[in-house]
């Protein structure tokens, strides 16, 4: 369980972060955009693939593994989540 009190997270993100969780629990993708980057976050079981223009960026165990591991521009993603947003 991350200890979200350790980042600099607003309540909108807390609450983005709770509907990603939400949506990925009930095996529906999200698509995200970050800057110009798009990418989807697919869940299949308790995993997150996180896929990008049909190529599989990674693959995570869980939802907290994902928000720790990947990185966009070098930063874990729960780093970056004030910069990312739901794509059309």
């Amino acid at each position: 369980m991350i200890d979200y009190s350790l980042y600099n997270l607003g309540q909108d993100d807390l609450a983005f972060l709770n509907d990603m969780k939400d949506a990925l629990e009930n095996q529906n993708e999200v698509k995200l955009q970050y800057k110009d980057f798009s990418f989807v976050i697919e869940p299949s079981g308790k995993t997150c693939v996180v896929v990008s223009y049909e190529k599989t960026l990674g693959e995570f165990d869980c939802f907290e593994d994902l928000l720790l591991h990947f990185s966009l521009d070098g930063s874990p993603l729960i780093e970056k989540i004030s910069d990312v947003e739901y794509a059309d």
